[in-house]
């Protein structure tokens, strides 16, 4: 069994969070064994990075934290994906062709040609960040899947998904700022958030039939609608659960944290539920006009997409932290005559910490599962390398003589030589040798 260790990171206009994980080479199996999370208030904005040395400072910090978790200690996170999402993300649709001389077989090559030219017209001032297929016209013929079939000229509609620049510029910029104490991460990858958690929370006949993601965050709500197993619309739209609690504090004259500690205490607009305390019932009052308008706006992108609620048999399903709001989903089935279930991960995955709940982390566990499928199976986190001992040789020891340098010019003195012991026979010679020179 070879097991490998990942890393993703998710920049939020609310919070950053980070997660490690282990995949099982042979199962697939995915294994969670950490996350964490900080609060980052103002530094993203609409789900743009706005200050990447402070947003630096929190992902080392996360980091650390992951680092220092039982599970992963003491390897050292070297790789990882970091999501891509934000308020100028959305998709538009692009088409192109290919004409052959004779009958010619469809392959992954023409279609990744295909791909490549719409990826090269690209969009004014933005940036392209993936090419989905749509629909393909063989021979005059729609076909869903070309693969494998003759034809002598074939087009295709692709949904292009793009972003500013911007968005993409300032996410470089976080991990380029990191200070020359700290271990580089090099990310691998920029998923797009909404593409990665549709992968794993709908199923392939949610794509078939027709159903809407919905991704209600602190400052945007991101829709992608699917029919056909295509995606046929995506947009982020620039508001979110943020709205409601800076309604809160415009009303009782509070701070942020105050205010949101409110929605999230007495927030409730479930028509069975309603509180008849008239401080909670003001409160109720405001957050159902402001929910009332982001479903409004919700629903109105069935309208651009030119799609009707019956032809999303699966309905909506919904994920991020303002999709905790008691009512919320209840409303929004009802102004949108759709059914409502929350994103839970259809997917091999096993939750090491009993604390977390998998539909309270749909975001890291995306990024973790499209961090899985990379092509490089290389682990993402190392293990500290052992140093040898250092010896100081220079350090004389009992019974060593200290050899030190010698100046230039300098020669080593030998050492005295030891008189040896001399026998009785020699003894006698040298006495005789005395006696003869005592004559002369």
């Amino acid at each position: 069994m070879s097991i490998r260790y990942i890393a993703a990171f998710e920049i939020a206009s609310s919070k950053i969070k980070g997660a490690v994980a282990t995949v099982d080479s042979d199962s697939g199996r995915l294994s969670v064994l950490a996350v964490e999370e900080e609060r980052a208030t103002d530094l993203v904005h609409y789900g743009c990075v706005r200050k990447p040395a402070e947003v630096f400072s929190h992902v080392e910090s996360i980091r650390k934290k992951l680092e220092a978790h039982h599970a992963v200690a003491p390897r050292k996170i070297e790789k990882a994906v970091v999501s891509l999402g934000g308020h100028t993300l959305m998709s538009t649709v692009k088409s192109t062709e290919m004409t052959f001389p004779e009958d010619t077989v469809i392959t992954d090559d023409i279609i990744r040609e295909l791909k490549r030219r719409i990826g090269e017209q690209g969009v004014e001032n933005r940036e392209v960040v993936k090419v989905l297929p749509r629909d393909y016209t063989v021979n005059g013929f729609s076909q869903q899947s070309p693969l494998g079939m003759f034809c002598r000229s074939i087009s295709a509609n692709l949904n292009v998904v793009y972003c500013s620049n911007q968005l993409k510029i300032n996410l470089n910029r976080v991990f380029e700022t990191q200070s020359v104490n700290s271990a580089n991460i090099q990310v691998l990858k920029y998923p797009v958030r909404p593409l990665a958690i549709a992968n794993i929370v709908l199923s392939n006949e949610d794509k078939q039939l027709g159903c809407m993601l919905v991704d209600f965050g602190a400052e945007t709500t991101t829709v992608s609608i699917y029919k056909g197993s295509t995606l046929r619309y995506l947009v982020t739209l620039p508001f979110g659960s943020r709205n409601i609690t800076r309604d809160i504090m415009n009303i009782r004259s509070c701070l942020e944290d105050v205010a949101e500690n409110l929605k999230c205490t007495l927030g409730n607009i479930d028509p069975e539920q309603k509180s008849a305390n008239p401080d909670t019932k003001e409160i109720n009052n405001f957050i159902e006009a402001r929910a009332s308008e982001i479903i409004a706006n919700i629903n109105e992108q069935l309208n651009y997409a030119g799609i009707k609620p019956e032809e999303l048999p699966r309905g909506i399903i919904i994920t991020g932290g303002g999709a905790k709001l008691p009512g919320f989903n209840t409303l929004l089935s009802q102004q949108t005559d759709l059914k409502i279930r929350t994103a839970v991960p259809d997917y091999k995955i096993n939750i090491c910490d009993g604390s977390l709940r998998p539909s309270d982390e749909v975001d890291v566990i995306a990024l973790l599962a499209h961090a899985a499928s990379l092509r490089d199976k290389t682990d993402m986190l190392s293990m500290p390398k052992i140093e040898k001992p250092v010896t100081d040789d220079n350090v004389s020891r009992i019974g060593e003589e200290n050899d030190e340098p010698l100046d230039e010019g300098e020669e080593k003195l030998k050492p005295a030589s030891k008189p040896k012991s001399m026998s009785i026979l020699d003894k006698l010679k040298n006495l005789l040798s005395d006696n003869d020179n005592d004559d002369n």
